[in-house]
Parts: C-alpha cells; structure tokens; sequence
C-alpha cells in the first residue's frame, strides 16, 4: 500500500477560511460594500432616561418615516448596531447602559441626542449625574437641544450614515481599520 498523508484536522481548515475570509474583507472594493451596505441600514435601540425619549419616538414614527432611511427601531441590543442614549445617565443607570453597549454585536455606533448626555443639560451640578458620557461609551454624534426636535434626530442619524460610509465612526478608529 502506499504510504498514505495524514488527514489535517478541522481546526486547519476552519483558521485558512478565517484567513481567506479576513483577506477579502480587507480588500478596498469589499470594505466600500461593507460600509455602504451598513450605512444605509441603521438598526437603533432607545436607551430613553428622560424627556427627549418621546422625540426620539416621535421621531420613529409614521410622520417622518425614518425607514426611507433604512433606519429600522428594534428593541433588543442583540440586533441592533446603533445606541440611542437620551436622558440624565446617573452613577446608578450607568453599569445597565454599559452592559448594553457590550451585548450589541460588532460594528457598534452610538448617538447621544438631548442636553443632558451631551453636556449636563439642567442637571450638570447633580451629585449623581455621570458626565460627560463619552469618557465611558464612545459617542459617534451628539444631537443637541432641550428637547431635540425628531427632525434634528433624523438629521443626527444622517450624520451617522455619512460617518460610516467615510470610515470614521469611533468603532472605526478604535479597531484601526484601513478606511480607504
């Protein structure tokens, strides 16, 4: 008989498809497909504290029909890969708002839209109030006003599209893609 080679193993070839398939995806075409693909299907979930949580619903609504955008509400962070954070983040909310940044999968984006995440709003001097939010998230657009109208949110999630398509998102930089 003839000397036989031995069968690689599995695990051989799961690494060379990982390796194949990390090798297209840093292709220049590939990621410009990528980013639009992802630019143009926002998926938000609400982290709502305060007042602007109903302009961020408002927003969602039939009136300004944000799924012509491709921005489509969903409920769990499991789906979703935009977190919207409005209202007074306290010392208290703060661990629950990380623990659903983590559990949204990769790539993740985040936009803060009323005062109180953006610069303390009327509650800046409170004891338990954490800011600014960016030190513990990183914020990719901060929406301002008291409350934002739903028009400045589309305008926010716009922003956020044009930011994905260039490759300049915060989840962009801190992984050090190359964006050309």
């Amino acid at each position: 008989m003839k000397d036989r080679k031995p069968q690689s193993s599995s695990k051989e070839h799961v690494s060379l498809g990982v390796r194949i398939s990390s090798f297209i995806q840093n292709l220049g075409l590939v990621k410009k497909l990528q980013r639009w693909g992802r630019a143009y299907s926002p998926w938000p979930v609400q982290f709502g504290l305060g007042c602007c949580m109903a302009e961020g619903a408002a927003a969602m609504a039939c009136r300004f029909d944000t799924e012509r955008f491709g921005i489509l509400p969903l409920f769990g962070p499991r789906q979703t890969d935009v977190l919207m954070i409005s209202g007074v983040v306290t010392k208290k909310m703060l661990p629950r708002l990380i623990r659903i940044y983590e559990q949204m999968p990769d790539p993740k984006y985040v936009i803060c839209f009323g005062q109180c995440p953006s610069s303390g709003g009327l509650f800046w001097d409170s004891y338990s109030m954490v800011f600014p939010i960016e030190k513990y998230i990183p914020v990719d657009v901060f929406v301002p006003g008291c409350p934002p109208k739903p028009e400045d949110l589309v305008r926010g999630f716009l922003l956020l599209e044009e930011k994905i398509r260039r490759g300049e998102t915060e989840w962009d930089k801190r992984h050090k893609r190359d964006t050309k």
